[in-house]
């Protein structure tokens, strides 16, 4: 057997997978006592593949093939098929009851969690939403360096009211080569960051005392206008934390309400006689 195989991998070295069709063991490539490997298994491998390129999965592909099988064979000898058949049925058991959990969930349970629970939850937890990164609202425009009539884009942006939005919006499209509005949406500053030629730590202490920052590097200037801002140690903002508290509250519901229906399934089983204790030994219990 082991000469067969070695045989049939070094033609296929030479040839590659046509050489399935030309050597064959019975009906298949490869057989290991009553397991075989066929070549319709090799020609899915060796699919769009020649030659040497072939011929190196097949000899993989047969190699992996041959050592789970061996494997296989092995480890029946070692662990016994009890042991194998609880573990099955358990795995089985489980894979039925949390399909069955997560329809009910998706079918009964309401998905919608209310405006006054997620402020409860974040006011009955405020250490949970401390915040790790600056939050900023705002504006950033990227312009060349050189080009006209900053001092009063700078007057624009330190008040966007609508006839200055106006202004900066006209400018924008004559001058800037990035353009980003965001005074709606809280951005982290990591995020900001990625647009910006400066480091994280220097951005953070201008921050702290500045709402216009204003950066250069050989090409472009670069001017952020900041609206709104949470600094890191503050408390985030609910609109922000308001996200990942309705997902905490939808997850405590689904815990609880699965749990409430394995209670009204049991009791429901013993009203109707399903379940069926030993006397005896519930007596024992009680004593």
């Amino acid at each position: 057997m082991k000469h067969n195989v070695f045989i049939l991998l070094s033609l296929l070295v030479l040839t590659g997978c046509d050489v399935i069709n030309r050597y064959r063991l019975g009906d298949a490539v490869v057989k290991i006592g009553k397991e075989a490997l066929y070549e319709a298994d090799l020609e899915r491998a060796c699919a769009g593949l020649t030659g040497e390129d072939s011929a190196k999965v097949a000899e993989a592909y047969i190699q992996k093939w041959a050592t789970e099988v061996l494997e296989y064979d092995k480890a029946r000898t070692l662990v016994s098929n009890k042991q194998i058949e609880s573990m099955v049925k358990e795995y089985e058991r489980s894979l039925y009851i949390n399909n069955y959990e997560q329809q009910l969930v998706n079918e009964r349970m309401p998905k919608h969690v209310n405006a006054d629970s997620v402020k409860a939850f974040y006011d009955r937890f405020p250490e949970r939403f401390i915040l790790k990164d600056n939050l900023l609202k705002g504006l950033l425009l990227v312009i060349h360096k050189d080009a006209p009539d900053q001092q009063n884009l700078k007057k624009w942006l330190g008040n966007l009211s609508d006839e200055n939005m106006e202004n900066i919006e006209k400018y924008a499209y004559q001058y800037a080569s990035g353009y980003e509005l965001f005074t709606e949406q809280w951005q982290r500053q990591s995020n900001v960051l990625l647009r910006l030629p400066i480091a994280q730590g220097n951005l953070s202490d201008l921050l702290k005392h500045n709402n216009q920052i204003e950066m250069q590097d050989s090409v472009s200037t670069y001017l952020l206008q900041v609206t709104e801002k949470r600094l890191a140690g503050e408390r985030m903002p609910l609109e922000y934390a308001a996200p990942d508290i309705e997902n905490i509250i939808l997850s405590r519901r689904q815990v609880e309400f699965v749990n409430r229906e394995k209670e009204r399934i049991y009791r429901k089983a013993i009203q109707q006689d399903k379940i069926i204790f030993n006397q005896k030994a519930e007596k024992e219990h009680e004593k």
